[in-house]
């Protein structure tokens, strides 16, 4: 072993890696969600701040915490608070 290497098992890196994970995942599913909701009356020029720009981001940083998740078979959708 190289001094001044530090092994760290995968399993605890992981979970370092988790709540960044969540996030990203969180944030694909409403962007998903977004453009099978409102694909039907809305352009998709109209939703590009939505799922182009950083507003779902900062929207998921903000509510996260509070977001409940539900999966029905084989489809999962996201609701905006748990309260």
């Amino acid at each position: 072993m190289s001094e001044g290497v530090q092994f760290i098992p995968l399993a605890r890196l992981a979970l370092a890696f988790l709540p960044v994970l969540v996030l990203l995942a969180i944030v694909d599913l409403c962007k998903r969600s977004l453009v099978t909701t409102y694909a039907g009356f809305m352009t998709r020029e109209k939703m590009h701040s939505w799922i182009e720009g950083t507003e779902v981001e900062e929207y998921v940083a903000r509510m996260w915490p509070h977001m409940t998740v539900a999966i029905d078979r084989d489809r999962t959708t996201s609701s905006g608070s748990s309260r």
